[in-house]
């Protein structure tokens, strides 16, 4: 009905009211000073509200705190791109903003190309030419700025005030990152950052896609015109994702590196002494809300290619969903147990890969444990597979799991697992064989196999392993991480040629923002031990 209203009634006056506003307003007069503008040359801003049009002089004055609206020239029959530069803008740093008293503002000047920063210079958006202040510390300097409303250069003061602040941190100061740190030519906004991680986490848009669409928003006709700062955006987007999470993880106001899984949500519903249980909970620890309820699965989606320079660095190492890389590869080539997974009647691709390595790959897929009851993933506790999936592999998932989700004080668990029925055999004995796998005193375990699953085992399997039938388990949908392999797939395909570090940062980020959800989801609940 709306559409029908819509197009009967509304189209023409939308078109007619659409077409007007690309025309100077009457009288043409500017918004702010309320001068005429008829012999002057007149702007509009097309991110204010109502799109208002100024004089050059009113125009400066009203952005010296938005430099990064987008603005149009009247050139006579219709408005014209124009930047902010084009009014004599000139964006300050240090002073909160506001220009330095020891510094002069002198208009940048055109100068040869200049390569003595590994970083490309910003070209000038509209003409093509390269542009840098000369090197004077007087002078304002010619930067390419990245922000949602497109890639703007703008020229940049920056504090000249003895001693001096290293132009980095001023830059940190007014929201502004930077991309490289002796003689900054790119800076990317706080909000563009921040924009693009959630654009990756939701849309799943990598770095490159992103980018493309900043560069068609700045210039639709020539984009392929506006600089290329798409390896900046994926160096920079790291750096603030970690800071981020140093940020709300409180590792800020604590000088000390994080542990493992310690930048990391859990589940806020598990049992957990010492996080969410009552007081004097001991006193009733038999009773099954006490009983914590994992689920394990491998994943094939997520690879990785072999790549021929591996020689990027690492800003997390086990602090977050992702498991610590060193530490796991001694364990693995220490490990002496059995490898292959061997199940008697069920044709499961975990075992039908187990021997398997991927031509072209070093990395066949991960491993995780997640509490079953919920679907959050346990920190510290996913896991790369080399080949298909082992008991190496999923003894250091589950052993990861069992240290980083506060189990130590529990007695009971549940563990659904679709080859359970292979896998729980001598899982104890493994664990204490290997002085590298933790497993907490007097924790017991009982395995089970989602009903996805256990139709195709023996009949047998079912009274034994299916989840219906054990004792605290409730309705649990013990094939839980499926469901959230779906998501982090989306991600992963675009890390499967990245570096490992892009790789195990991105796929934690997308792991974390699952948990996030789940908190977000999970409604209040109230129980009692009465019957």
């Amino acid at each position: 009905d709306y559409m029908a209203i819509w197009l009967d009634d509304h189209r023409d006056d939308f078109l007619r009211l659409s077409l007007e506003r690309e025309a100077p307003p009457d009288p043409v007069v500017c918004a702010q000073c309320q001068g005429s503008t008829i012999d002057k040359e007149l702007f509009r801003c097309s991110s204010c509200f109502g799109r208002p049009v100024y004089c050059a002089d009113c125009m400066r004055s009203k952005h010296d705190r938005d430099p990064f609206h987008r603005i149009e020239r009247w050139s006579g029959k219709y408005f014209e791109d124009a930047w902010l530069k084009d009014v004599g803008l000139v964006l300050h740093l240090g002073h909160q903003g506001h220009a330095c008293p020891k510094g002069k503002v002198e208009e940048p000047v055109e100068t040869k190309e200049d390569h003595s920063d590994k970083e490309e210079e910003p070209d000038d958006i509209q003409t093509g030419r390269f542009r840098q202040s000369k090197p004077s510390g007087s002078k304002a300097r010619m930067s390419c700025i990245v922000d949602v409303t497109g890639v703007h250069e703008l020229p940049v003061m920056y504090c000249q005030c003895i001693p001096a602040v290293p132009h980095a941190h001023q830059a940190v100061a007014l929201d502004l990152w930077p991309a490289s740190f002796k003689r900054i030519k790119t800076l990317f906004t706080f909000r563009l950052l921040s924009d693009f991680r959630m654009d990756n986490l939701e849309t799943k848009a990598t770095a490159w896609s992103y980018f493309q669409k900043l560069r068609r928003v700045t210039n639709p006709a020539f984009p392929d015109g506006v600089p290329n700062r798409y390896p900046e955006l994926r160096r920079v987007a790291r750096q603030w994702r970690n800071i981020l999470y140093r940020k709300w993880f409180g590792f800020g106001h604590e000088p000390r590196t994080p542990k493992q899984g310690e930048m990391a949500l859990f589940c806020p519903a598990c049992p957990q002494p010492g996080v969410n249980l009552p007081e004097r909970w001991e006193e009733d620890k038999g009773n099954i809300i006490y009983i914590r309820q994992f689920a394990m699965d491998g994943n094939f989606s997520a690879s990785h290619f072999k790549q021929v320079r591996n020689n990027d660095v690492s800003l997390t190492n086990g602090e977050c969903y992702m498991t610590e890389e060193k530490t796991y590869k001694e364990y693995l080539a220490e490990y002496e147990g059995p490898e292959a997974i061997e199940l008697e009647c069920h044709n499961h691709r975990a075992v039908l890969d187990k021997n398997k390595a991927k031509t072209g790959k070093d990395i066949t897929g991960i491993g995780a444990t997640a509490c079953a009851q919920h679907g959050c993933f346990c920190p510290s506790s996913v896991v790369d597979f080399e080949k298909g999936e082992r008991y190496s592999y999923m003894d250091w998932s589950l052993s990861e799991a069992l240290q980083t989700t506060h189990v130590a004080s529990l007695t009971c668990g549940i563990n659904n697992y679709d080859v359970n029925c292979a896998y729980c055999k001598h899982l104890r004995a493994r664990f204490a064989s290997n002085e590298r796998l933790y497993w907490p005193d007097n924790f017991q375990v009982q395995p089970a196999i989602g009903l996805l699953h256990v139709h195709g085992h023996k009949e047998e399997c079912m009274g034994r392993y299916a989840g219906s039938y054990i004792i605290g388990n409730g309705r649990t949908d013990g094939e839980i991480v499926e469901s959230l392999w779906a998501s982090l797939n989306d991600t992963s395909r675009s890390t499967q040629s990245a570096s490992l570090p892009y790789r195990r940062e991105t796929l934690d980020d997308s792991m974390g923002d699952s948990n996030w959800k789940k908190w977000l989801g999970i409604g209040e609940f109230s129980y009692t031990t009465e019957i």
